[in-house]
């Protein structure tokens, strides 16, 4: 009996401990390594010399560097809050914009904006992005500071703004209507590790105790 006992004590801190990593996502309303990398529709001015690529935080691994670092950083920024706001105070006017409560803006989407050269001015990027559904915002990791693109728009499926230089881009929804199709979770990787190593760690404990008392 203490033996079932035991087992049961041991799977349920199991679970509590996935369902912890599960609620602590931050800012985000899924994972965002689940998501598809926006598709690139077109870019103004056009030009065969400029080539943007668009990198998903799923493939964060294939960037290296200073593009590298700032990802991993916009990343723990919208891990480490509770609320948009918070990361970026201006959201509050989008949400009023867009009849939204500021406590139902959540990030949908974190993707990286890079290029093979450096932009002389401001380009024009329409991207298709499925997680633009129910849009609020589109945020800008720039100068180690999260901020509003203002003119961001998106029709059709296809979101489109306006800047001049690339990094993280983050896209805001509605949560209370957005479709969560992906745990909330940052991580689920490190999630599954650690129950494991807890599991096992707690069987090793009964297999000892089994020994003492023979």
């Amino acid at each position: 009996m203490k033996k079932i006992m035991v087992i049961g004590l041991v799977i349920v801190m199991c679970l509590s401990m996935g369902l912890t990593a599960f609620a602590a996502n931050g800012g985000y309303i899924q994972s965002p390594t689940k998501n598809k990398a926006p598709e690139l529709v077109e870019v103004t001015p056009a030009s065969e010399k400029l080539i943007i690529t668009i990198t998903p935080f799923a493939k964060r691994n294939t960037l290296t560097g200073e593009t590298a670092a700032n990802f991993t950083e916009a990343h723990e920024d919208i891990v480490a809050i509770k609320s948009v706001d918070v990361l970026v105070p201006e959201v509050k006017a989008a949400a009023e914009k867009a009849n939204v409560k500021v406590e139902n803006l959540g990030i949908s989407d974190l993707f990286d904006v890079s290029a093979n050269m450096e932009l002389t001015g401001e380009v024009t990027i329409k991207l298709k992005a499925e997680t633009a559904k129910h849009f609020v915002a589109l945020l800008h990791y720039h100068n180690d500071t999260w901020e509003v693109v203002e003119n961001a728009t998106v029709k059709d499926g296809v979101l489109t703004f306006s800047v001049k230089e690339l990094s993280p881009f983050a896209i805001v929804v509605d949560r209370e209507k957005a479709t969560v199709s992906a745990p909330l979770t940052a991580d689920n990787t490190a999630s599954f590790v650690v129950a494991t190593l807890m599991l096992v760690s707690a069987l090793g404990v009964i297999a000892i105790s089994k020994k003492v008392k023979a």
